[in-house]
């Protein structure tokens, strides 16, 4: 079990080397018997906090104990007056249960006690044949529940698992793993370990306590009775008491909430199934249905908010989200969107009540492992409104995300890049599109899965690289120097890879999707290695290799001085040194750090913060010293490591500071035949390819010979790759940190301005715009005719034309382009069938369509009757099936197929329900023909300011405006908008200028999880969000000093509170920015930050030392009121900046076109 134990104390001494504060690692062992009781917990050490779980009688109550102890992630605040042990940072499960029951017993209640960002150490045994022999006559050691058991064959399945099947057990549920370790697998059944951290997409249900009793009314339409019976035998079993009542009618909802309470003796929840209307209803008569739905819930949401303790009511919906199904769907099948979309608005009507929804898939959404997951949900609910549930019954939630941010299918020649358009704060990385250029000779093309972050990277993107520093380099001027991937393509001349290889190795470019690297810089990964173990290995190993072995020739018996050595290279440079059989000295900069390599069983350790170092180890050796010094120190340490260094001696240097500084040392010490070299692994494998293929081959197999293992590290999505460097910028990590790209990449960058859009009409073919003589349909009219179409089709309901209308179309023609207007009514089938027989025979072939045809009938919920709904929803609705259905039976081959939706359907505008259901319905019908191969955009438009019915109606625009904040956009912006859209593939975006701050303080929907990533990381949407941006030199000459002085602090602890991960209200004034936490590199970072939203040039130094944000405040004040030499102004200001280039993430949201399309599921 030493690897255990190994792994064991690298991840408790992360967890706590990783915490804000110093605080002590959170431990719970269940399952220990013999060694893991005696062993694990004895061997923490006094800095972490352990309790054991055995299970045996007491288990069971232990286990429930567990399972109520607070999640902490963020779906609730616990109660800091409550008596609740606080959330475990890292789990030790025994897999040696009594029973399948005990299993599940025992996940989740890991999944309720475990910290967000916690670790499951996972201990298995491989399966041995004569255990099922002995233990096989059990019942409870054999399952036949094909969902529990994932066996689609349904033939029981022994309590005993492979690694495979539990690493998939934990995956269902959400667990994301991390690392496999085989301790041997053999027919005795070996030991293999499962390091895995929950998935922030998966939700894991919550777990209701044993024998908890809640009554619940489940209203179902006719079309869903099968799945309300399902789902009330679930409940059942779980002690829900149930009642079913069908529910067709609005009217009889009073009724029946009445009766159930009568005949429950109460109500805790209220479930509605509306189902999925009939095949053979017509189009009308679906819209009607839907309609009726949404009326339904309305009365629902109304007469259970008038109790005196309202129920948790659900909307279950199907195929919302998902995956497609197999087939074309029908009308109904995507109608479920409305409904969706219509609880958004009910949701922000009605605050007080507590509404959530959950979708199921629409195949197999009575399937047990969907039907248990959802009864639990509905049992014990969280602070998740919305739940998309899988057909295994994971559990998802969905989120908005930053409105910078946009999804970007990449296409055959796409890859995605990490870049700045600045350097020197980390908010301006951003995921950048290129295209992939194919391999040269002697190159591969390599699809990244996992790429190592290195100091190198971070020094980089802070602007703290000179360009010397990245002269004769292999990587050169580019983020990401180390990769593990799998060969997509390879290039002439090259024999030694091939394509469906996995390599790692380095490149340019590393951070990224795909990227080109030469075959000498990289090897095929060694064998059961994750991606991410892989990324460890590159620059760390290599570096050392070449470093100790190659240039040290570090021999067994020497004594080596390895600095930083919790680092990855310092990690790296241990089991190097225990290879060559060497002793090692080792200094760290923290006591956690101190301790950790204690538990690696090194005993000569000093502090790397202290020069005392060489007087230590001069003492501890009899003044002999050591052999080798490996050095990543810089300055004075430098002069003590020769000190310690015995004659023949060798000092390598790894740092690069004191070479750019040109920093001298005295040769006196040499006269003891002392070596010095300098290495740098990049200007190694550039100028000396064919040492550098030896060495690394070399290397990797001793990884293959498992003489070497990979690191340590603490995993990062791409989506949260800023975070990953803030990390490294924090110095607190234990090993690697590397970036994973399995969730693909959704923060990707917007340009900063939709200008040279390549996408282009057809001019030899016919555009048909609906609603398209008058207001925003007209104006796209004008657009499309701007960008070359050349035949126009404008269709509305009367056909008339105003003035407007009548000068724009007459200016059309006679700039040459042919413009056709008619009346039609486009929810009406014939007629839309006589429209496109018109075009067909009179007009060039139709390629693009624009259904911008929309009814406004606001009314709060309560207001709305189901003819109204449906009134609203059947001129988008119906039309797009239309035009959809009767394109396609006739064969005509679009290219374009856009609707007008709007970003009302994201946040459920109180008093637009009708609308917002209209529009959410239209936007499923959107997924729907991309599902099956057909071209469909919807857009989801903001506020316009000059055109459409906001523009006609400035009152209703104001009130918008006033709850969502930001501001309108001028049609022409939203239009270049609409062309990026096009031309970057992104299915539906939102593009509107949104102020998060205000939408948070005036839309109730914004305070639950959904909008979570629409706030900055330095605390929520109340207290951090971004800070506006001001005249801040005109507010100097108006504002008091104290008013100013208040101004300029709410700035200082924004962007500070950004750097630290902390809540502004956290940063206290007046403390020491060293004291708050802010180191040198960290203080770069915000002196660009404070040049860039001040104008005011700060000097180097200014936010170090005793520098408190009161002094700085002042300090910049009186620089904007001209009393210093570095206002606005003066001669050291920068202007020279390009406009736009140093907002921040929050800013670019004000920005007309750079919102972008939230990803409806993470």
């Amino acid at each position: 079990m030493a690897r255990a134990l190994e792994t064991l104390h690298a991840r408790t001494h992360a967890g706590h080397a990783d915490a804000p504060a110093p605080r002590r690692t959170r431990v719970v062992e269940i399952g220990a018997t013999g060694f893991g009781a005696a062993g694990f917990g004895a061997s923490l050490g006094d800095w972490a906090d352990y309790r054991a779980i055995t299970l045996d009688e007491a288990g069971p109550a232990q286990l429930a104990a567990l399972a109520g102890a607070p999640r902490q992630d963020g779906s609730a605040t616990p109660d800091p007056a409550a008596d609740t042990p606080p959330a475990h940072d890292l789990a030790i499960v025994h897999g040696v249960f009594a029973s399948w029951r005990e299993a599940l017993d025992t996940l989740q209640a890991v999944e309720a006690s475990l910290a967000p960002d916690g670790t499951l150490l996972f201990i298995g045994h491989h399966p041995a044949r004569w255990l099922d022999f002995v233990c096989g006559t059990r019942p409870d050691w054999w399952v036949e529940d094909t969902a529990e058991a994932d066996n689609a064959a349904g033939a029981p399945r022994s309590l005993q698992q492979s690694a495979s099947a539990w690493q998939a057990s934990l995956a269902a549920r959400g667990w994301r793993a991390l690392e496999q370790v085989d301790a041997e697998d053999d027919s005795l059944g070996g030991c293999f370990l499962l390091l895995a951290q929950r998935d922030p997409r998966v939700q894991s249900p919550a777990v209701m306590a044993p024998g908890a009793t809640t009554r619940c009314l489940i209203l179902a339409a006719d079309t869903a009775s099968a799945l309300a019976s399902a789902l009330a035998s679930h409940l059942t079993a779980l002690g829900v008491s149930v009642r079913v009542q069908d529910c067709d009618n609005a009217d009889t909802v009073p009724t029946a909430i009445e009766a159930a309470r009568q005949a429950l003796g109460g109500l805790e929840s209220l479930v509605y199934l509306p189902g999925v209307p009939g095949a053979h209803l017509s189009a009308a008569d679906v819209v009607a249905c839907r309609a009726r739905h949404c009326h339904i819930a309305a009365h629902l949401a109304r007469h259970a908010g008038a109790l005196a303790s309202p129920p948790a009511c659900w909307l279950l919906t199907q195929g919302v989200y998902g995956a497609p199904p197999r087939g074309p769907r029908t009308l109904g099948e995507t109608g479920n969107a409305a409904l969706w979309a219509f609880g958004r608005t009910l949701m922000n009507e009605m605050p007080g009540l507590p509404l959530r929804m959950a979708d199921l898939p629409l195949e197999g959404e009575d399937t047990p492992a969907v039907l248990a997951a959802l009864a639990l949900s509905l049992g014990a609910p969280d602070a998740e409104t919305e739940l998309v549930f899988g057909p295994g019954g994971e559990r998802q939630a969905p989120r908005l995300r930053p409105a910078r941010q946009a999804d970007r299918p990449a296409t055959a020649d796409t890859a995605w890049r990490l870049g700045f358009a600045q350097p020197g704060q980390l908010g301006n990385l951003a995921w950048e599109p290129v295209n992939a250029t194919p391999p040269g000779e002697g190159e591969i093309e390599v699809a990244v899965h996992a790429t190592g972050l290195n100091f190198r990277d971070l020094m980089y993107a802070l602007g703290m690289l000179s360009d010397e520093a990245l002269e004769n380099g292999f990587t050169g001027p580019a983020l990401g120097l180390e990769f593990a991937g799998v060969v997509t393509r390879v290039g002439p001349q090259v024999t030694d890879f091939r394509q469906g290889d996995a390599v790692a190795g380095f490149g340019p470019h590393s951070f990224g999707t795909r990227m080109r690297t030469t075959t000498e810089a990289c090897a095929v990964m060694p064998r059961g290695l994750a991606f991410e173990a892989a990324a460890t290995i590159p620059s760390t190993f290599f570096t050392v290799y070449y470093a100790l072995h190659h240039l040290a020739r570090l021999e067994p018996g020497e004594a080596v001085l390895i600095h930083g050595a919790t680092g990855g290279v310092g990690l790296a440079a241990v089991q190097i040194a225990r290879w060559r059989g060497a002793r090692i000295h080792a200094t760290a900069g923290s006591p956690e750090k101190r301790d950790f390599l204690r538990l690696m069983g090194i005993t000569d350790i000093h502090d790397s913060r202290s020069l005392a170092f060489a007087d230590d180890i001069l003492a501890a050796t009899g003044g002999e010293g050591v052999d080798v010094v490996l050095n990543s120190l810089a300055g004075e340490a430098v002069n003590r490591n020769l000190r310690v260094l015995k004659p023949f001696g060798r000092h390598i240097e790894l740092g690069k500071r004191d070479f750019y500084d040109n920093t001298r040392i005295g040769l006196r010490p040499f006269r003891n035949n002392i070596s010095y070299f300098g290495v740098d692994a990049d200007q190694l494998m550039h100028l000396r390819p064919a040492l550098t293929r030896r060495l690394y081959g070399e290397l990797m197999a001793l990884f293959d010979t498992g003489v070497l293992h990979p690191l340590p590290y603490r995993a990062f999505a791409a989506d949260d790759v800023v975070e990953a460097f803030r990390h490294m910028q924090q110095a607190s990590h234990i090993g690697k940190i590397v970036v994973h790209y399995r969730d693909g990449i959704h923060a990707a960058a917007a340009p900063a301005a939709p200008q040279g859009s390549a996408w282009k009409p057809d001019p030899s073919a016919t555009y048909l715009v609906t609603g398209g003589l008058r207001g925003f349909g007209l104006r796209t009219a004008q657009w499309l005719a701007e960008r070359g179409a050349r035949h126009l089709a404008l269709a509305s309901r009367s056909g008339t034309l105003d003035d407007e209308a009548h000068a724009i179309v007459a200016a059309l023609r006679s700039q040459g382009v042919s413009v056709w207007t008619t009346a039609c009514d486009i929810a009406a089938a014939d007629q839309v069938s006589a429209l496109l027989d018109h075009i067909g025979a009179r007009l060039p072939a139709l390629a693009g369509i624009v259904h911008a045809a929309t009814l406004y009938d606001d009314g709060l919920a309560a207001s709305l009757d189901a003819s109204r709904i449906a009134a609203a929803m059947t001129p988008k609705v119906l039309g797009a099936w239309h035009l959809h259905e009767q394109t396609q039976a006739r064969g005509i081959a679009l290219s374009l197929f856009v609707m007008y939706s709007s970003a009302t359907t994201l946040f459920g505008n109180a008093g637009q329900g009708s609308y917002v259901a209209a529009n959410g319905w239209m936007e499923a019908l959107a997924r729907h023909r991309r599902d099956i191969g057909l071209p469909a955009v919807c857009l989801r438009w903001g506020a316009i300011a000059d055109a459409g019915f906001l523009a006609r109606h400035p009152a209703t625009r104001e009130a918008l405006l006033q709850r969502m904040g930001g501001a309108a956009l001028p049609a022409a912006d939203a239009l270049a908008a609409m062309a990026q859209a096009l031309d970057d593939g992104t299915p539906d975006p939102a593009i509107l200028a949104l102020d998060g701050k205000r939408l948070a303080g005036t839309l109730p929907l914004a305070a639950t999880p959904r909008f979570a990533l629409l706030s900055p990381p330095g605390g929520d949407a109340g207290e951090g969000a971004a800070v506006p941006r001001e005249d801040l030199p005109a507010l100097a000459r108006t504002l008091p000093d104290a008013a100013l002085q208040e101004k300029l602090l709410e700035l200082l602890r924004h962007e500070i509170g950004q750097i630290l991960h902390l809540p502004a209200t956290r940063i206290d004034a007046a403390r020491p920015l060293n004291d708050l936490g802010l180191d040198s590199l960290m203080g770069v970072e915000l002196t660009v930050a404070l040049e860039a939203r001040t104008g005011v040039r700060l000097p180097p130094g200014a936010v170090a030392g005793q520098a408190s944000p009161e002094k700085l405040a002042r300090r910049i004040g009186a620089a904007l009121r001209g009393e210093g030499g570095n206002g606005p102004g003066s001669d050291d200001t920068r202007q020279d900046a390009a406009p736009g280039a140093a907002l921040s993430s929050a800013d670019a949201a004000q920005l007309p076109g750079a919102a972008q399309a939230p990803r409806v599921m993470p």
